[in-house]
């Protein structure tokens, strides 16, 4: 994150206007906002158009906390979803005149910030540099003429960047969560789960409980090599099985039983989520059983020849 928010910082004196993340965490833009909420902030005193920080809007987006910076900007139009505002099919992605709206017609505040996931899918040789070219002089046009400073993200696992387009886009190679950030992710949810208890949330949120904070460093052992999407799918799963995803002290979900419940599932769906991810990794090779016993035999036949 530390790299996202250095070059996020960058950018407008740059004048850039897309950031390239490869990532296997498509909610990766959740934890962006948070971090770099202040930076992107700052991208709406000039991208919303001038007065912006004076109306209603702007008001909210600029006192939101980190946290829910990424749900207020995509409640109030700021943040947008690219496949909903772009038809990929067509060919003019973008208004003739000056000033109007990207994409589709639609009424209120119109997006600073695009968030185009899977980039990787979207046609390389025709489609993927079309629409870059496209965004790149709108949002050039938007920055000299109106004074809009806009940002597209780009998410994928693996970098599929048309040829040309290297000196324009920012690309950020994001590093596997290490243990801190699964903590932090941890951390996040777990203060979900206190939310219908107001009073045991605000005693979480001052001081941890020792022996909970304790479960949640096991868990958060248990998750390395999971992606944050995959942290938050699994403790969503455990919490709708079991109460909790670590087994809360104050409560039933962390009695002896609930807990071994808790940590034996919460074992084996990693495991299952880790299968299913390499299976869908264009960059792994999974071999089946059989083909791999036939391979077997085959090189003992040629060394024995």
């Amino acid at each position: 994150m530390i790299e996202i928010e250095k070059k996020l910082s960058m950018m407008a004196e740059k004048h850039k206007h897309v950031m390239y993340l490869i990532t296997e965490d498509r909610d990766i833009l959740k934890a962006v906002f948070a971090e770099s909420a202040d930076t992107l902030k700052g991208y709406l005193l000039t991208g919303a158009g001038e007065g912006f920080g004076n109306t209603a809007c702007g008001k909210v987006l600029q006192t939101a906390n980190r946290d829910s910076f990424y749900r207020v900007a995509q409640t109030n139009g700021i943040l947008a979803d690219a496949y909903e505002v772009f038809d990929l099919k067509e060919r003019d992605y973008f208004a003739d005149s000056a000033g109007e709206s990207p994409g589709k017609e639609r009424t209120g505040t119109s997006p600073v910030f695009f968030l185009l996931n899977d980039f990787h899918i979207v046609r390389e040789k025709t489609t993927a540099p079309h629409f870059l070219k496209q965004f790149l002089a709108y949002a050039e046009t938007e920055e000299k003429d109106h004074g809009r400073n806009l940002l597209l993200f780009l998410v994928s696992p693996v970098m599929k960047l048309p040829e040309g387009f290297e000196r324009e886009v920012e690309i950020v190679d994001v590093p596997e969560m290490d243990e801190e950030d699964i903590r932090v992710c941890l951390l996040a949810e777990a203060a979900k789960e206190y939310e219908k208890d107001s009073f045991a949330a605000a005693k979480w949120k001052k001081e941890p409980d020792p022996v909970d904070w304790k479960r949640i460093c096991e868990a958060a052992n248990d998750f390395r090599g999971i992606s944050g999407r995959g942290i938050r799918e699994i403790a969503a799963d455990l919490k709708a099985e079991y109460g909790s995803f670590f087994g809360r002290t104050a409560d039933a979900t962390g009695s002896e039983d609930n807990l071994r419940g808790i940590r034996s599932a919460r074992k084996q769906k990693i495991t299952e989520y880790k299968k299913n991810e390499a299976r869908f990794d264009p960059t792994v090779t999974m071999l089946e059983p059989g083909f791999c016993i036939y391979l077997c035999i085959w090189l003992m036949c040629a060394l024995s020849v």
